[in-house]
């Protein structure tokens, strides 16, 4: 598995406990399987740039961490279903209670993005997402 900056990159595909090697199994028949990589990866509505800009717009720094002094990258993972909602978000790394909090509340709420695709069909996709907290200097 290794970053590509936006997304992790396995050649491994997981369904539950059931390891599947899309290398392997070119004719995919179960589409409920939840993908990590795929030709047609989810695409948030108008691309990377309108995702940092939504992420910027809506993330509001908590008070708690500010009065703390939180701050760090925290990094996300969660499924795009087949209609483009994100689901199952689980924090894979990072701390700060009220920083888990707000990221968690942003990605649930973002709009419905295009679903991935394998052969012309939806299919759920993990997506990791970091999110980074910079204290702002007033």
């Amino acid at each position: 598995m290794f970053w590509t900056g936006r997304q992790w990159i396995s050649k491994y595909n997981y369904d539950g406990d059931q390891k599947i090697d899309i290398a392997d199994n070119p004719a995919i028949t179960d589409y409920d399987a939840i993908f990590e990589y795929i030709g047609h990866m989810p695409e948030f509505p108008g691309g990377e740039k309108k995702l940092l800009k939504y992420l910027t717009k809506k993330i509001k720094y908590p008070k708690e961490a500010l009065n703390n002094g939180e701050s760090g990258i925290l990094y996300f993972s969660f499924v795009i279903n087949k209609t483009g909602a994100a689901e199952d978000v689980k924090l894979v790394q990072g701390k700060g209670e009220s920083l888990i909090n707000e990221a968690t509340r942003v990605i649930n709420e973002m709009p419905a993005w295009k679903p991935g695709t394998v052969n012309n069909k939806n299919v759920r996709v993990r997506y990791n997402l970091p999110i980074r907290f910079i204290i702002p200097q007033y």
